[in-house]
């Protein structure tokens, strides 16, 4: 059984000043080496001035009349601007998956590219593009496309492509996220749906101070609430703020044909049921359709942590923080593996005093094969020395305001206050199930969870206002914003 040879990338053709250095030739000769070691030139004006010259360019498809889009990671090279029947320099395309691929000339590379998307072989064109950026180009076959010069460094250009695919990416969550209900909202559809009959939204709850004898009104009423603000205090307090006596009112409207225990069984069996009813409202909110586009929002978030996974590595790799050997294994994060391969190890990241009392960087990995990883939501892929070096990378960085900030973004209200208090704390990690980014979605929708649910608990007025403002900025810096 034949083995495919390894893709042939840039980093082993710069350093490489003949065939024989390369690991397998991809049917090159030593003039096309040479030529394409010009790729190194920063400028398009000093590669242009080589003999033959080349004209490194970014590849546009355009789908229908919509702006074109760049496919992210990948340019062609050539030694001519327009195709010609006279042209016999051979001309070439990187992908970031594929590698270097050569042909004849650039007409042939043109028929190979439309070739590759209408035979849906795109997999190498498409894969670093914007998930919205794919669902385009995949949603016709009216596809044009057209070449634009890159002008200055060419893998400058290539790795400002990836990042701002990945932007987009960040983008579309955030986009869906505006679309999370806030906590009134959700405790309105609650109310609505346990208590069709029962018009709600005129009655107030009025809080007395005092023992209310046999019934008669107590002339010491110190509050008057809407009732869904009325059901966060009850459920805060387990019952009205000791003291306190409660009277629904209906101000400047006709009394509730509901009696005053209906309405006290509503408050109650609404309060006691907030919990499970606010998780059942964020879970329907992840497994809706996100908004043009044909998946979930859980899925959508899954496919957003993948392809920030896959595009740490190739960046990594395409800046040589990481060899190719590594990026190889890394990879093996994404997709199942041999059987033969070392053994890779894919934790999530814990801090403890306590151990049953720990808490988890959301959205973050130690990986352990050969070499040692981490993997942070906004500073990507970390090459380590060892296991021990995971405690120090990440509490390094914490002594500074950035570090800090990056690491409560991860935890949620009540680990900050855990993690703060540690004086001396330890590591340790729990294996990650594969899918590695399913299983850190639902990490990160558990851990959204967790942000809504706790802070109940403690401050319930204060969260009905506030806890819709503070959601969509901690999703956001944890599972989509970037820092290659």
């Amino acid at each position: 059984m034949t083995t495919k040879p390894a893709p042939l990338l840039f980093s082993e053709v710069l350093g490489a000043e003949r065939l024989d250095q390369l690991t397998a030739a991809h049917g090159l000769t030593q003039p096309d080496l040479d030529w394409l070691r010009h790729a190194a030139l920063p400028t398009h004006t000093q590669r242009a001035a080589k003999t033959p010259p080349m004209f490194a360019e970014t590849i546009m498809l355009q789908a229908g009349k919509k702006t074109p889009i760049a496919l992210a990671g990948c340019f062609a090279l050539s030694a001519c601007v327009e195709n010609s029947e006279s042209d016999t320099q051979p001309a070439f395309i990187y992908t970031p998956m594929g590698g270097i691929r050569k042909f004849d000339n650039r007409a042939s590379l043109d028929v190979e590219i439309e070739r590759m998307w209408q035979d849906n072989e795109h997999n190498d064109l498409y894969s670093f593009l914007s998930i919205s950026q794919r669902s385009e180009l995949k949603s016709t076959a009216d596809i044009a496309q057209t070449r634009q010069i890159i002008d200055g460094d060419i893998f400058q250009a290539q790795h400002a492509s990836i990042e701002s695919a990945q932007d987009l990416n960040a983008l579309t969550m955030v986009k869906e996220l505006i679309q999370l209900p806030s906590l009134k909202v959700m405790l309105d559809r609650i109310l609505k749906e346990t208590h069709p009959t029962i018009d709600y939204r005129q009655a107030r709850v009025a809080l007395g101070k005092g023992t209310r004898a046999q019934g008669a009104e107590d002339i010491g009423v110190t509050e008057s609430l809407p009732l869904i603000e009325a059901i966060l205090i009850y459920f805060h307090n387990q019952g009205w703020p000791a003291g306190h006596y409660s009277y629904i009112t209906f101000p400047g409207t006709p009394d509730s044909p509901y009696s005053v225990q209906q309405w006290q069984d509503l408050i109650r069996g609404t309060a006691a049921k907030l919990v499970p009813s606010l998780t059942g409202c964020i879970e329907e909110f992840w497994a809706q359709t996100a908004t043009s586009l044909y998946l979930t929002r859980r899925e959508l978030l899954s496919r957003i942590i993948h392809d920030g996974l896959q595009a740490s590595i190739v960046i990594n790799r395409e800046k040589e923080l990481l060899t190719v050997s590594e990026s190889r294994e890394l990879f093996r994060v994404l997709r199942p593996s041999s059987q033969h391969h070392t053994p890779l190890y894919v934790e999530t990241i814990r801090f403890w005093e306590y151990e049953p009392s720990f808490v988890e960087l959301a959205g973050s990995l130690m990986i352990s094969g050969k070499g040692h990883y981490l993997y942070t939501p906004q500073h990507g892929l970390q090459k380590l020395d060892g296991f021990r070096d995971f405690k120090y990378a990440i509490l390094d960085k914490s002594s500074q305001v950035v570090g800090k900030e990056a690491i409560y973004s991860l935890l949620d209200l009540d680990e900050r206050n855990r993690f703060l208090r540690f004086d001396d704390p330890q590591l340790s990690g729990k294996a990650v199930d594969f899918p590695v980014p399913e299983c850190l979605a639902d990490a990160v929708i558990q851990k959204q969870k967790t942000i809504y649910i706790s802070p109940l608990k403690c401050h319930a007025r204060a969260m009905s206002t506030s806890m819709h403002s503070s959601i969509k900025p901690w999703i956001y810096a944890l599972s989509l914003a970037k820092n290659y």
